[in-house]
């Protein structure tokens, strides 16, 4: 397991606010361990949903031969290596958090 913090992302997205600290398994599902009392539902939530996702989908830009509007994503499961990554994406576009990995 490793450790996480979790922090609010302000409008440049920039990290600003811890609101949680907690743990990731290697097949990346999170478990809360502390998170302050304004965020606890929100980040207890989020952790159980994120926790129910299988699959992720990433955007890989636009395909040889598709006009500049074009564009495709990629299926990324759970037992996957960028996984982490599609996650940590996800919790930011979506949720406006920043999961940081602590080693």
């Amino acid at each position: 397991m490793k450790k996480i913090e979790i922090s609010k992302l302000d409008e440049d997205g920039t990290p600003t606010d811890l609101i949680a600290h907690g743990q990731i398994d290697n097949q990346f599902y999170i478990k809360i361990i502390w998170a302050s009392e304004s965020e606890h539902s929100k980040i207890s939530q989020l952790a159980e949903n994120l926790n129910q996702k299988n699959m992720m989908h990433i955007e890989t830009g636009t395909p040889p031969g598709l006009n500049r509007y074009g564009s495709s994503s990629q299926v990324i499961t759970r037992d996957n290596p960028d996984f982490l990554s599609a996650l940590c994406n996800y919790c930011e576009t979506y949720h406006g958090v920043f999961i940081e990995i602590i080693d």
